[in-house]
């Protein structure tokens, strides 16, 4: 394989990595933020907040997990690359 090609799974892996990290981020602010909502549930903004902090939680795991199996996947091709 030519280098370019070897360059551009390189630059895959560091985009995905740092796409783990903001989603890892992200979930633990938006899930310390729905903890200190369900202390409080009093009003019925609070209510909806909550559910919308849950909702951003879980699309924000799921966006970290599929980050990762992209960055798994693009390993594996870096490493099939390297040993041709």
């Amino acid at each position: 394989m030519d280098g370019k090609n070897l360059e551009s799974i390189k630059e895959k892996i560091k985009f995905f990595s740092e796409m783990v990290k903001l989603g890892v981020f992200i979930s633990i602010a938006v899930g310390s933020g729905a903890a200190g909502l369900l202390l409080n549930l009093n009003s019925k903004i609070k209510v909806l907040l909550f559910f919308t902090a849950l909702l951003i939680l879980i699309s924000s795991v799921l966006f970290s997990l599929t980050s990762f199996l992209k960055t798994l996947e693009s390993l594996k091709k870096l490493e099939h690359v390297e040993n041709e």
